[in-house]
């Protein structure tokens, strides 16, 4: 008989008092079909034994599916595996609790005594189909190796059962019939066994899943260069073009005669360092890059002096005595770095920036000249470069491959891996139009490369916050590892109880971490705030124009950067990361910075500003010195030039947080812990030091 419930429709088995339909409460049930049922009791009714077990199972299936997928597997506390008091081949195990992949409970309610050398042969038996062929853990050798006696096995606890106490069952109605005895209790227990030390890979994390979505970091690497190419480009190319549209000239200020003189003395110093060396002189990259910008600088710089009318020139020379000298020291210094700097830009490693280096020396050049025809004084290719932009149609055409290459990219990865959660991403990339060869229309290829940016980036936080999601854990063995023991001439030597894995309680992990909160609200604003500031549509912006031009800067890869910082390269060998997967990821990071920040909708600057405000830099100042020692302090001091101020809350604020500090390390709670109690003690030592400072502060105060 199909016992299958039926399920009516609303208007029929809602009840009166019922205002809508819900699931898991009175009413009609619209939830999905689930593989859970439980038995439901009404008066009158026959019960048999299959209701009474399903109740059973129901409530045995749930605790299982709690402890599997809200703990998951490994050893929950105790359970040490510890040497024998006689020695041999003996261990013993102490009482503790585990749970399997099944969310079966192991426990082991007191010390048990295991045999390891039995152990051993069952293990024989069971991998040499009852053979003794010697160990099977042994690793095969060519014969002329000398007998190994180590031998190293792990040990594991599984979860079992057994029926007991048989009773005969009670039937009346056929005497006849052949009556056997039924079990009437199931006895969880355990079992122990060996295994031969296999190496055991790390279950998928979300970092994998990150790298599965991003898949070739190389070309990722290669991507978010792009990116952060087109970020600089397409900033600069929007204000040049309001600029330009507004038919004003940008007012030549004291800031742009600082860029003349610190660029001309750059340009001069690389000038006479290249003509000693004859040119042969081989200069780290991002040095090239930083004379690059100092190029492009100092050569703006130049271009929009020279688009001023004679009477902003006169104003302009009247306000900064010196300047019409300083503007052809500057026209000099360009043309004379310009060779022995398009020599040196070859050894950028960047096929892109060496082709666009090339272009924006020549376009240095000749637009800061003081030769030029009046149609090229006033083309509108000059004006754009006054403003830090290269549309000279190699240049151009150059930023249109750089935006085709993105597009690209992403459309491979959005339809090799799908969407997660950003629905309209594909089509927003599907109908991006890059300009064509040829094209002089700088401002439609930095539309088209910020919409990809964005892209890139949403992306990016799609991969993010889709690996965030835990996926199910998958059961493949239900065994328990407890710890790995070393066996020599069946004698144990020794025991590793540290290769288990623990379960994690998520309770005691959000007491013993607090921050844990303010980690989900960051990953919260990550993934449902920060993407809509990455939509195209942003007719409110206003374009702004950075003068000190440092695209050479911050394109360069973040990795090369910081091949002169050995403790880098040492971390990363320490941490066991290859080079070239640590490169690609510092160089994605990186280029995600300079976007960000270029981009600016996280504020970034702001931030620091409201922290340097509010004092967190003194209060960060007080606890280094608390945790690291006076060097740190000495260090931190030298990066500040404030004076100390009588009515500075520095001393009270450490004072409060040296409080918080005392009601959270308790006597009950960590007393026991020496590092603990040696904080406790240098936090109250420098509470009365921030106490005698502040006596002093107050005394000079009242002097003054």
């Amino acid at each position: 008989m199909n016992h299958q419930r039926q399920i009516s429709p609303c208007a029929e088995c809602a009840p009166t008092n019922t205002s809508s339909c819900q699931c898991g409460g009175s009413g009609c049930e619209k939830c999905g079909v689930s593989t859970m049922v439980r038995p439901r009791f009404f008066p009158g009714q026959l019960l048999v034994d299959g209701d009474l077990q399903l109740l059973s199972d129901y409530t045995a299936t749930k605790d299982r599916l709690h402890n599997r997928f809200l703990h998951g597997a490994g050893v929950v506390c105790g359970l040490p595996v510890r040497c024998h008091p006689c020695g041999g081949g003996k261990v013993i195990v102490e009482p503790g609790m585990a749970l399997d992949c099944c969310g079966n409970d192991i426990v082991v309610p007191c010390a048990v005594e295991l045999d390891v050398n039995k152990l051993i042969s069952e293990l024989r038996r069971d991998r040499l189909a009852g053979y003794d062929c010697g160990d099977p853990c042994d690793e095969k050798s060519s014969g002329d190796e000398p007998e190994r006696n180590l031998r190293r096995y792990c040990l594991y606890v599984n979860y079992c059962e057994e029926l007991t106490d048989p009773v005969t069952p009670y039937i009346s109605d056929d005497a006849c019939s052949n009556i056997e005895c039924e079990f009437t209790r199931v006895r969880e227990g355990y079992t122990f066994e060996l295994r031969c030390d296999d190496d055991e890979e790390c279950p998928p994390n979300m970092w994998d899943r990150m790298r599965q979505c991003i898949d070739d970091l190389e070309l990722a690497d290669r991507s978010a260069d792009d990116a952060n190419a087109l970020t600089q480009f397409s900033a600069q190319t929007h204000f040049a073009h309001a600029q330009i549209s507004s038919q004003q000239a940008l007012p030549f200020e004291a800031a742009d005669q600082s860029l003349l003189i610190n660029g001309t003395s750059k340009l001069n110093q690389f000038s006479a360092q290249m003509d000693e060396s004859e040119g042969k002189q081989v200069l780290e990259e991002i040095e090239i890059r930083r004379t690059m910008d100092q190029l492009r600088t100092t050569s703006a710089a130049v271009v929009r002096y020279d688009l001023l009318d004679q009477a902003q020139k006169e104003e302009a020379q009247s306000a900064m005595p010196g300047l019409e000298e300083q503007i052809s020291a500057a026209r000099e210094a360009v043309q004379h770095a310009a060779e022995p700097l398009k020599s040196a830009s070859l050894q950028i490693q960047s096929q892109r920036d060496r082709k666009l280096a090339s272009e924006e020396i020549s376009q240095a050049q000749l637009w800061s000249s003081g030769q030029l025809t009046p149609d090229q004084a006033i083309s509108v290719q000059r004006r754009y470069f006054a403003y830090g932009v290269s549309t000279s149609t190699s240049a151009l055409q150059l930023m249109a491959d750089i935006a085709s290459q993105l597009r690209g990219w992403l459309l491979r990865n959005i339809e090799k891996r799908g969407l997660f959660a950003d629905c309209k991403l594909l089509n927003e990339v599907l109908a991006v139009r890059i300009p064509t060869a040829g094209s002089n229309n700088p401002q439609a290829i930095a539309q088209a490369a910020e919409v990809l940016v964005y892209a890139f980036l949403r992306y990016l936080i799609d991969c993010i916050c889709a690996a965030l999601n835990p996926p199910c854990t998958p059961c493949d063995d239900t065994a328990v590892k407890l710890a790995c023991i070393e066996v020599e001439q069946c004698e144990v030597t020794r025991i590793c109880n540290l290769e288990r894995t623990y379960v994690l309680s998520w309770p005691t992990m959000r007491y013993w971490i607090p921050f844990l909160c303010e980690i989900g609200n960051a990953f919260e604003k990550l993934c449902c705030e920060l993407p809509k500031k990455f939509y195209p549509k942003r007719d409110d912006r206003q374009p702004t124009f950075d003068r000190n031009l440092q695209y050479y800067k911050s394109t360069a890869p973040t990795a090369r950067v910081l091949d002169d910082k050995p403790a880098v390269s040492n971390l990363l060998r320490l941490a066991n990361i290859s080079d070239k997967s640590a490169s690609a990821t510092l160089n994605i990071g990186g280029n995600l910075g300079t976007i960000l920040r270029s981009e600016n909708v996280l504020d970034l600057d702001g931030k620091m500003s409201m922290l340097a405000a509010s004092g967190a830099m003194d209060l960060s100042t007080g606890l280094f010195s608390t945790l690291g020692g006076a060097s740190v302090q000495h260090d931190i001091k030298d990066t500040q030039s404030a004076e100390i101020d009588a009515s500075s809350p520095i001393a009270t604020r450490v004072d409060d947080l040296t409080e918080a500090v005392r009601h959270r390390l308790t006597a009950t709670t960590l007393g026991s812990t020496t590092v603990i109690r040696k904080l406790r003690e240098e936090l109250e030592a420098q509470r009365l030091a921030n106490e005698s400072l502040r006596k002093r502060v107050d005394k000079l105060a009242g002097e003054k």
